[in-house]
Order: structure tokens, then C-alpha cells, then sequence
């Protein structure tokens, strides 16, 4: 059993051998916990100088998070126009965080006042890097047309073969031909001996209306009496008007406006292939060159695709004007006014291809009745 000879000092009640509270602090308490002191001893954190107003480099720095490199990789890249380490998001972000003169010149005066880049905000080392890349605005608006026209083109020119394709079928099917001549037979049988007797064609607002036509206490339309009165030209609708079904969602008037703006474009990346070959772009790409060690890709890059997307968009404009043609024909097709611009025409012919394609989706419903 352990002993507890306690005895009462002046200061209080201390343990046996210990003659002051002081004693037992230094025996028993804990060493309290210094701050931690970052290296160069100076036991804060140095708080990176920003020279950008607050909005400016937030926007900058949400820019540049999403890269995980370096910035001398991320200039690199640019001078590269490497597409396996930017993608077409990633140049549209970049054209939002380019310096202006105004910000490359605050910056200059930074530096040459004794300012450390490294000791700089994110957003203004960025500026540090990039800032010896001449014409950088125009470098990435020049690379996002190039590495977003492909698909553009092809989305345009796809659509515009949709549109050409929906009006061949309609134009040329002999099955449709079979199946109005029949409705319009059919018609003219039941409205015998009224005004609308004797009826020359069919309308294509007639069209619509066949799905409502109802059979005398029945739920079955003219669309059924169609389907098994001619499945086999029935059927043959319903295979070649799949074509109609995606021209019906075509947008030709947008399409005219895509190929114009692809157009524009392609005149300003020419614009900015003459720029490069200026004697102070020359002069600046030769410096950045020589300390990247590696060469300037834009210039050999532009020629090239100029000639190519030259050839596309020529190609392009021409199935415009086809396509343009072809829709005044569907129009005199179903004996409908001709606008005299082709765009007017666009409207009556998407309401054609709906009317169509709900038509030739009822067919099939039908036939599978």
C-alpha cells in the first residue's frame, strides 16, 4: 500500500519531498506548443503580391485551375498548338485569360521595380509566361476556328444531305404517288355529290387530316384503311421517308448562317496568316524559338488548313445552293406558292417534312396492327 505522508505548507498541500508548487510543475506539466515557423524564419506565410484588380485574377485563376502543369508547360503547349494537351474547352478558356497591353505593362514595371515573379499571384505568373507569345488573342481564336471547324462543317453538310435526301424520297417515290392517288380517289368517293367532289390533288394540310378521318363507329382511321388497302406502298413510305424524319428537325436557314460564319472565319485565319509573316511577329517568334527551343507551329499550320478548309467550305456553299433549289421544288411539288427568297421557303418545308414523317409513323403503326 503505497504511503501518503502529506503535509501542509504555507502555499497550499504539496506532496512529501517537494517543498513548492513550482517544483511540481516542472516535473509533471506539458511543454507548451510552439508556432510552427516556415522556412527563412519568419514564421508566417508571405502572401503572394497580386497586381490584377480582385475580379480580374478570381476570373483568371478559375481559368488555370483546371490545368494540373506547370505554366512554362501550359505556354508550351500554346506555342505547340498541341491538341493532345488542350483541347477545344481548354482554348476557350484560354482566350478569356490573355493580358491586355495594359496588364503586361503594370507587370513590366513590377519587375523592373525589384518584384519577384515567383513571389507574384498565379494569375500574373501565368501573365509572365505567355506575355513573350506574340499575338496570343489571335493565336487562340485563330486555333479554336481550326480545331472546331471539322465538326461544324460535317454537323452543316450532314444536315444539308438530310434535307436533299427527305425531298428526293418525297419527289420521287412512286409508292407515295400510289398511295396519294388512292386518298385522293377515297376522297372524292365520299364527298360524291358535294362541292368538294371532283377534287384534282391533295393537299398537303389534307395530309394531316387523314389520322382524324374515323371509320363509322369504329376508332380505326383512314390510316388503317390505307394500310391494308396498299401495304406493300405503305411499307415502302415508311422505309423511304426515314430520311424525312431527321430533315424534318434541319434548320436551313441556321445552316446558311453556320457556313457564312465558317466563311468569316476562314478569312480571318487567312488575315492572320499574313500577320505572322510581319517583321516584328518574325522577330518576337524567333527569340520565344530560340528559348523553348522549339520552333513556331502556327504558320506551317495555317497554310495548310487554309487550303484545305478553302476547298470544304466552297464545297459546302455550293450543296447550299442545291439544297436551296431543291426546296422550292418540294414546294411547287405540293403546288404551294414559290417565295421568291429560297430561305422563305425553309418554314413550309420543315411543316412538310413533319406532316410526312407523323404520317409515315402512323403508317407503320398501322401495319403492325
Amino acid at each position: 500500500m503505497w504511503a501518503t505522508d502529506i503535509k501542509a505548507g504555507a502555499s497550499g498541500i504539496t506532496p512529501l519531498g517537494h517543498s513548492s508548487v513550482a517544483a511540481i510543475e516542472a516535473l509533471f506539466s506539458l511543454a507548451e506548443k510552439k508556432p510552427k515557423q516556415q522556412k527563412g524564419g519568419t514564421g508566417t506565410k508571405r502572401k503572394a503580391a497580386s497586381l490584377l484588380d480582385q475580379k480580374r485574377s478570381t476570373n483568371v485563376a478559375i481559368v488555370l485551375s483546371k490545368f494540373k502543369i506547370p505554366h512554362r508547360a501550359l505556354k508550351m503547349a500554346i506555342w505547340r498548338l498541341d491538341d493532345t494537351v488542350l483541347d477545344e474547352d481548354d482554348v476557350v478558356g484560354l482566350t478569356t485569360a490573355v493580358p491586355t497591353q495594359e496588364e503586361i505593362g503594370v507587370l513590366q514595371n513590377a519587375l523592373d521595380g525589384g518584384a519577384v515573379l515567383s513571389e507574384l499571384g498565379k494569375s500574373e505568373q501565368y501573365f509572365g509566361e505567355v506575355r513573350a507569345i506574340p499575338r496570343l488573342a489571335a493565336r487562340l481564336e485563330t486555333w479554336h476556328f481550326m480545331v472546331s471547324f471539322e465538326e461544324q462543317r460535317k454537323d452543316t453538310a450532314q444536315q444539308l444531305d438530310d434535307i436533299l435526301g427527305a425531298i428526293d424520297s418525297v419527289t420521287h417515290s412512286k409508292s407515295f404517288r400510289r398511295v396519294l392517288a388512292f386518298i385522293l380517289a377515297t376522297g372524292n368517293f365520299l364527298n360524291a355529290g358535294s362541292f368538294r367532289a371532283g377534287a384534282i390533288g391533295v393537299k398537303i394540310s389534307a395530309l394531316a387530316l387523314i389520322q382524324e378521318t374515323k371509320q363509322s363507329g369504329s376508332n380505326r382511321t383512314l390510316i388503317h384503311h390505307l394500310a391494308r388497302a396498299k401495304p406493300q406502298e405503305c411499307g415502302a413510305i415508311v422505309t423511304e421517308f426515314a430520311s424525312v424524319r431527321r430533315a424534318r428537325t434541319a434548320d436551313f436557314a441556321s445552316l446558311v448562317t453556320t457556313a457564312t460564319q465558317l466563311a468569316d472565319g476562314l478569312a480571318k485565319l487567312t488575315a492572320e496568316a499574313t500577320a505572322t509573316q510581319s517583321a516584328q511577329y518574325s522577330e518576337m517568334a524567333r527569340e520565344l524559338a530560340g528559348a523553348l527551343d522549339q520552333v513556331d507551329a502556327l504558320p506551317p499550320r495555317l497554310e495548310s488548313f487554309a487550303q484545305e478548309a478553302g476547298a470544304k467550305i466552297a464545297s459546302m456553299q455550293a450543296q447550299i445552293g442545291r439544297c436551296g433549289e431543291q426546296l422550292l421544288v418540294l414546294c411547287r411539288f405540293f403546288e404551294l406558292p414559290s417565295p421568291k427568297v429560297i430561305q422563305d421557303c425553309a418554314p413550309t418545308a420543315s411543316e412538310i417534312f413533319g406532316i410526312l414523317d407523323n404520317m409515315a409513323k402512323a403508317l407503320g403503326k398501322a401495319l403492325d396492327v
